[in-house]
């Protein structure tokens, strides 16, 4: 088993990625440069976090941004 790489543990990046957006808004992309986690991971934690009521994007359709509720920046200052 030479060369397998280990995998992070299930919803290891919300914390990384609220601490990100503790900061100031930011889109995906912009995400992914600051905590060097992949896309499609961000996209899965943005929305289990939407679903908690702890992210909120804007309505542009291209560069969303998106940035933590007050309930988001409580919880991120806990973590």
């Amino acid at each position: 088993m030479a060369g397998k790489r280990k995998r992070n543990p299930k919803g290891y990046s919300e914390p990384i990625i609220m601490r990100a957006l503790l900061r100031n808004p930011m889109t995906v992309s912009q995400l992914e440069k600051v905590t060097k986690i992949k896309k499609p991971t961000i996209y899965l934690s943005l929305n289990r976090l939407y679903k908690l009521g702890y992210v909120k994007s804007d309505k542009a359709r291209r560069n969303r941004k998106f940035y933590l509720t007050p309930v988001g920046r409580k919880a991120a200052m806990n973590r």
